[in-house]
């Protein structure tokens, strides 16, 4: 899907004009004290997802667990591609994993309170970076109800095989 990695390279990659509104990655305030802690547990981060309706806060897409996409590699390992490098991803798994984002960046004080933190796709998580919602013109999601319907991150395929080993 060239297109779609496209899009996802030139938003989340380096800074460029043509997208980012700003010149350069904002530096983290040394006026606040981060939190120690970087994310929050795996159950707390799913029950975000939970909240959110798996989907991105931002843009309203549909968002895939990780680890359901682990077990779509397994299962359809040259479909669902996924290496160490962008280019040996699934552009559309890559762009649509499920990814928490800080409203107010951690890096500029924000907190890993559950009012803090919103469902994103990693479009949106890591084009924004650690612009503030105000610099980049974003709007905040917390103003408007999640979409909730029967989309569940395709966490009902938890029940396929987690190893290769399992799947022969």
């Amino acid at each position: 899907m060239p297109i779609i990695a496209a899009y996802t390279a030139l938003v989340t990659g380096p800074v460029n004009p043509a997208v980012h509104w700003q010149s350069a990655m904002p530096t983290a305030d040394a006026e606040f004290e981060r939190s120690a802690q970087r994310m929050p547990s795996s159950s707390f981060e799913r029950a975000i997802y939970v909240r959110d309706g798996w989907r991105c806060r931002y843009c309203g897409v549909r968002i895939i667990e990780r680890s359901m996409r682990t077990r779509l590699h397994i299962c359809l390992p040259d479909v669902a591609r996924w290496g160490a490098r962008n280019a040996d991803k699934h552009a559309a798994l890559a762009a649509l994993s499920a990814s928490l984002d800080h409203v107010v960046p951690h890096s500029r004080g924000g907190t890993n309170d559950e009012a803090n933190l919103v469902t994103a796709c990693n479009a949106c998580q890591f084009g924004r970076g650690q612009w503030t919602l105000e610099e980049v013109g974003f709007f905040d999601p917390r103003d408007y109800l999640p979409t909730l319907d029967a989309w569940d991150g395709l966490t009902r395929l938890s029940r396929l095989p987690t190893t290769s080993n399992e799947f022969q």
